[in-house]
């Protein structure tokens, strides 16, 4: 699926955006302590420099540094962004690991060694794109055994279900990720072209727009069975497939309501009048029931 790839990458381009990323963070269940805690203005993505060879070679996505206020100074914040279209039972194990890399590089990489130094926390993110609920664990401890609990890993990495936000009213909020999401999960023309809107009038789209044409490029071949090469292409030819949707929703309410003034014998005439089909579409109506 090249198309699906391509709709990847530029997701990814747009994730190394801090806005973005910023963005979905409103959006993680965060712990309770980190609540209005981060501090966005020093949300800096970490060069390749700073990880591992071997970190970089198990395909990390995004990696980001942030200071939190209340706190002992700054978080790493791993995003790691699941395009399979079902859940991954391993991922716990996959965050751990990126985690754990991290770690090493902050313990190797720290100058002085001092007794005082210790590690920061780690917020290991995953944006999970799938049709699929996530139904398999987030928590290491949950692919283990009942046994020997006192030596089982203490971690779970945080989920954010891109599909289950968009249907959950009110949970999405306006901003990068919000237009993405709804975007990407919109269930009829309507929500399309709302995320539309909002992308096209929002910051981001400003500086961006050759990442989201890409968007709507691949947005317009595989839902819409059609060409667009912009977003503003994609608005209008969304807008005619909105509209037409809602006359063909009329259509059908006003062939409804002519059905049942048919069973109840209603003139033909007062028919005529009340719903505006001509004599031949109310006798076609008459004939099919």
């Amino acid at each position: 699926m090249p198309e699906k790839r391509h709709e990847d990458a530029a997701l990814k381009r747009l994730f190394a955006r801090p806005e973005v990323v910023r963005s979905y963070l409103d959006h993680a269940p965060l712990p309770a302590e980190l609540q209005g805690a981060l501090d966005f203005t020093t949300l800096q993505k970490l060069s390749t420099e700073f990880v591992s060879d071997s970190l970089m070679t198990r395909h990390a996505d995004l990696l980001w540094q942030v200071d939190y206020h209340g706190g002992a100074g700054q978080l790493y914040v791993i995003v790691e962004i699941e395009f399979q279209s079902s859940p991954d039972a391993a991922m716990p194990l996959r965050m751990l690991t990126y985690a754990a890399l991290i770690y090493e590089s902050l313990w190797r990489e720290a100058k002085p060694r001092e007794e005082s130094y210790r590690l920061p926390a780690v917020i290991p993110l995953v944006i999970y794109t799938g049709e699929d609920p996530w139904n398999v664990p987030q928590a290491v401890d949950a692919l283990m055994g009942q046994d020997l609990k006192e030596l089982r890993p203490s971690f779970q990495f945080l989920l954010i279900d891109e599909r289950r936000l968009t249907e959950a009213e009110g949970k999405i909020k306006e901003g990068p990720a919000g237009d993405l999401m709804l975007f990407r999960h919109a269930r009829d023309y309507g929500m399309m072209l709302e995320a539309c809107r909002r992308i096209i009038r929002s910051e981001i789209y400003q500086s961006n727009q050759s990442i989201y044409a890409e968007l709507a490029q691949d947005f317009g071949r595989r839902t819409l069975a059609t060409e667009v090469q912009t977003m503003n292409d994609l608005g209008t030819r969304l807008e005619e497939m909105n509209q037409r949707a809602i006359e063909q929703g009329k259509s059908v309410g006003i062939e409804f309501v002519a059905l049942q003034m048919i069973e109840k014998e209603v003139p033909v005439e007062e028919i005529q009048s009340y719903t505006g089909l001509t004599l031949e579409q109310i006798q076609e109506l008459r004939r099919s029931n």
